[in-house]
Formats: C-alpha cells, structure tokens, sequence
C-alpha cells in the first residue's frame, strides 16, 4: 500500500493512501492488475520558480523499443528507434495529446508573464521513450511558440550516452 502527502489546505498534512482512495470505486470499475492504487492530487504547485508549474508524463504505456535486442544500445535520438516509435506505438498519439496540454500553458505563461514551466517524461530505463518525447516536445514548442527551451536528458547525460 503506498501513502502519498502532501501540504494540503490550510497548511495542515494530509495522508491519502491506496487504501482511501477505494471508497471512490464505483459499479464496474475494474483494478488495474498487479496495481490497484491511481493517486491523483490537487494540491499547488511547491516549485520554488517563479510561477513554476508543470507536468509529469509517464511514457511506460507506450510499447518499449528496450524490449526488441536491434534497438537495447541505442537511444530515442537514433533513427531507428525513433521509426519504430513512429510507426510501431501509439507515441504519436501520446505526443499529439502532450502537446496540447503543453501548448494550453505555454500560451498562458506567455500571455501572462510566467516562467519556468517544468515538463517531466519519465519510462523505465530514461533511454528511449523519454528521451524521443522530451526532444519531440521540445521541437514543437520551439518551433510554434519560439520559446528558449532548456532540454536535460539526466539518465543519458550521466551515462554519457553510452548504452552497453
């Protein structure tokens, strides 16, 4: 059972744990196997920027090129991983809903002077679904907002790129 917390209202802790969020099943609703806990919080934003906010993307449910010997060295930045994503998974889907939900912000950071937007991707190994997310995002938002953005790819720049 995992327990999640977080500043709530008024200052005070707050404890949700898998255990709580149960009584919220409604008719039909099925556990996810081997899982049986989703926490969704609505709390806000604690990034210490100014105006920071932002958004986690899991990109776990996304079929991974890990899986597949021809694609275990190489990164979401090399070729043929990246026409696998493209033509193999449902990454272009996930992309097209990322960036919609990032355009959304982005328009009204801009519009009204905020900064430091903080987009996450995560996936198991930070090697190649993330790493063709973040750099797909970073793309589109440079190019339709023309917006400085600052890319880290922390799993692959401390293994300095090298896949073995």
């Amino acid at each position: 059972m995992a327990t999640y917390t977080w500043n709530g209202q008024l200052g005070t802790e707050w404890d949700v744990t898998a255990g709580m969020v149960t009584n919220w099943d409604g008719p039909g609703m099925q556990p996810i196997p081997g899982n049986n806990d989703i926490a969704i919080i609505n709390t806000a934003a604690t990034i210490t920027t100014d105006n920071g906010g932002g958004f986690v993307f899991d990109c776990r449910g996304i079929l991974n090129p890990g899986r597949f010997e021809e694609f275990k060295k190489l990164t979401g930045r090399d070729k043929p991983v990246k026409d696998f994503l493209e033509q193999r998974t449902k990454m272009p889907d996930f992309l097209n809903s990322v960036f919609d939900i990032a355009d959304i912000s982005v328009a009204d950071y801009i519009n009204r002077g905020f900064s430091h937007l903080l987009i996450s991707f995560g996936c198991t190994g930070g090697q190649h679904r993330s790493v063709y997310a973040a750099d797909a995002l970073a793309r589109h938002l440079k190019n339709k907002f023309h917006v400085k953005i600052d890319l880290h790819h922390r799993v692959q720049d401390e293994k300095n790129w090298i896949n073995e």
